[in-house]
């Protein structure tokens, strides 16, 4: 099984590969990191250890983060979107890895308001 990280676009059905540069973009366009930042980071955190069985880009960033946190203790303590990404950055994570985070992040912001409007019980 190839173990590389493909975002396959839902709308354009082709891959979407980041660059340093677009990964960057696309985490600061919402704008500046607010003080709720660092929570999201947290819940985001959280929200990933629950997808470390899916078979998917974002069961393999999941364990790739979990393996950071709990072996090698080494992760942002209270960290937000832009110091995970910077985080992942640094330790070469390829464009494809870039794809995963921005795409996880997407879906943990889409549950997350489905949950802010009481359409599911969890996230």
């Amino acid at each position: 099984m190839n173990n590389r990280f493909i975002i396959l676009s839902k709308e354009q059905q082709t891959d979407e590969l980041l660059s340093n540069e677009e990964a960057i973009w696309k985490i600061d366009e919402q704008g500046p990191e607010t003080e709720g930042s660092a929570h999201d980071g947290e819940l985001f955190i959280l929200w990933l250890f629950t997808q470390t069985r899916r078979s998917d880009t974002l069961g393999r960033l999941s364990r790739l983060i979990k393996e950071e946190i709990l072996e090698k203790k080494h992760f942002p303590e209270k960290p937000t979107k832009y110091q995970i990404m910077l985080h992942l950055m640094s330790h070469n994570l390829n464009p494809e890895g870039r794809s995963a985070f921005a795409s996880a992040w997407d879906e943990f912001e889409i549950l997350k308001l489905r949950f802010i409007k009481g359409e599911i019980d969890d996230i």
